[in-house]
Parts: C-alpha cells; structure tokens; sequence
C-alpha cells in the first residue's frame, strides 16, 4: 500500500495537523487518496502528480462549479506545483455500495436517483466551459469513441470485423445525440461517483473532465449504469422526471416530445456503453487491468436490449450479439 512522503506529510500538517492516515483503493488514473485523520474530523488528501493536467482541470472545474451550490467536495488546500490538494471527505459510501448493501435497493435508488437527477439539472445550467482533454463532447470525439471501439473491443478483444453497415449505424447513432440541445454535463456521472453522505444528501465527485455536451449524456449515465441495474419502468419514470425538470428549467423546449426525448435517451445510451466496452478492453489490453471484464456481460445486455428496439440498428444488434455469444463461451 503506498504511503505519504516525508515532503507531503510535513506539507500536510502545515493545514491540519494528523494522527494518521489510510491509503484509499480506487479508480482514478494515476492519482492517489489519502484519508487523513485529525482529533476533529477527516480529510481527503489528493496526490495527482502523476497527472499534473488532470489536477489543473480539477482544481478550475472546482473553483468554476463552487458558484452552482453542487454538493461537490470543498478544496480546502492546494499544492500547485506538486499538484496536491486536501479537500472535504465525503466517506465511502458510493451509490454503488449503497445498492448492494440494501434491503430494499429500487427504494433507495428512487430516493437517491431523484436527488441525482436534481443536481444534475443545477450541473447542466452552468455556463462553463471543459478543462480536460477535450473542451466540448463534440459529435466528432463522439464518433472518435465509436472507432476506438471497434479497434479496441470489436477487433483486440474478442477479435471480430467490422463492417460498412456497422459503421453507417454508428454514424447514425451520433447524428442522432447532434440533434438534442447542448448542456454542461459531469460526463461521467454514475453510481461509482455519488456518495451518500451522513445527513443523507448526496455527493458528487470525479468531475474534472466535465464540459459542454449531449443533454442526455448524464441522464443515460446515470440510469444505465454499467455497474447495476434496474427495470426498464422505472429508468423511464425517473428520465421523464428529469425531462419534465429540463423543461422546468428552460433547459428543453416544451414541444420535445416523451417519445422524442426517449429516442435520444437511448441513442446516446448506445454511445455512453460503447465507449464504456472501449474503456474496459483498454484497461485490459494495455493497462493490464481485468478487474472491469466482468462489467462488460451487462452493458452488453444493456447494448442488445436498446439496439434491437430500432430496426435501423440491426447490424450493430447483430455484432452485439455476436459479443454476447463470445462473453460466454
């Protein structure tokens, strides 16, 4: 388990002087966590430098979405040139734990995916801007992702072809997520990236690639969740829920209507576990890192389910089948 440097320890203890701390196991690139226990309460110790840009994208998004009142984690101290920073401990409780730990998981999941859903209208009224790799998630890196895919999943991973007819409905799929309007979006909002905090709220976190994009980006995020699953009547009850707050909001012109909106839902659902596959082979193959493998079974039922409601779609239906079929050979 790694441990804190003599450098970071003392620079730590100029702030908040520590009993002891706790290495945290995760998923976060190359950034490493720290829990920092004090006689008064605990902190989040944060070491990305590793991954100086992403810490400098972090550090602006934070400074930027403080106006929007989100329950993201107060930066409490920062380090620039080592790209450090201590920020507010929001414990351990992800969605994702939540779920598995419940006795009766679909209520929590109303309560907290409303709360959600909430925030995320408040996240998608901000006029920002992405500090990331990519300023806007545009149609084409959309498109981008749907390449990598096929180099990565389709052709490394289960060592299948691909095919113009594949290619023209996953040109389809992104002109398709072009037509809906354009908001600021977490862009990787999901259950492994909300806590439950002690009062009950919820919290967000892992948001510094957050930028403009596809309105529904968040929304399938969210609700298609490649990491649990839930009856297809209740995703559609709390994405009208959301639809009916955008439109509260100004955020979606009232003539949208539930069928359209739902199209684009699972549209860019189709896209959002696309690039999941990309990122779990990509792990795989080049990060030797399998522990996402047994992922890819439900987003792969996630990808069959949607694409075989639309004709149009069959032939990416039929390699997702196909994939299926290899899953569980």
């Amino acid at each position: 388990m790694k441990a804190l440097s003599l450098e970071q320890f003392s620079w730590i203890n100029t702030y908040y002087p520590i009993n002891r701390y706790q290495a945290l196991v995760g998923d976060a690139g190359f950034r490493s966590y720290f829990r920092l226990y004090t006689p008064e309460k605990n902190y989040i110790f944060m070491d990305a430098s590793a991954e100086p840009c992403i810490y400098q994208a972090f550090i602006q998004q934070t400074r930027d979405l403080e106006k929007m009142a989100l329950p993201l984690p107060h930066l409490l101290a920062q380090e620039d040139k080592h790209s450090w920073a201590i920020l507010e401990d929001f414990g351990d409780d992800l969605l994702w734990h939540v779920f598995q730990s419940s006795k009766n998981a679909l209520l929590d999941a109303d309560r907290y995916y409303r709360q959600a859903i909430e925030q995320l209208i408040r996240l998608h009224q901000h006029p920002g801007q992405g500090y990331g790799r990519y300023k806007i998630l545009s149609a084409s890196t959309l498109l981008e992702e749907c390449h990598d895919w096929q180099e990565w999943c389709l052709k490394k991973l289960y060592h299948c072809t691909t095919s113009a007819p594949l290619n023209d409905c996953l040109q389809r799929i992104i002109e398709v997520i072009a037509t809906q309007p354009c908001v600021f979006i977490h862009r990787d909002f999901h259950s492994k990236n909300i806590l439950k905090k002690k009062d009950g709220s919820i919290g967000i976190i892992d948001y510094q690639d957050a930028m403009p994009g596809p309105m529904t980006y968040d929304i399938a995020s969210l609700l298609r969740d490649c990491y649990v699953d839930w009856p297809e009547e209740n995703i559609t009850t709390w994405a009208l829920y959301y639809k009916n707050l955008a439109e509260k909001h100004g955020l979606l012109p009232k003539d949208v209507s539930d069928q359209v909106f739902l199209t684009w839902f699972d549209w860019t659902s189709l896209q959002r576990h696309i690039k999941a596959l990309l990122t779990f082979a990509r792990k795989s193959l080049r990060d030797k890192n399998d522990a996402y493998l047994r992922f890819i079974p439900r987003t792969l039922s996630y990808l069959n389910a949607i694409s075989s409601r639309y004709s149009e779609l069959r032939p990416l239906t039929n390699v997702i089948q196909i994939l299926q079929a290899k899953s569980y050979d």
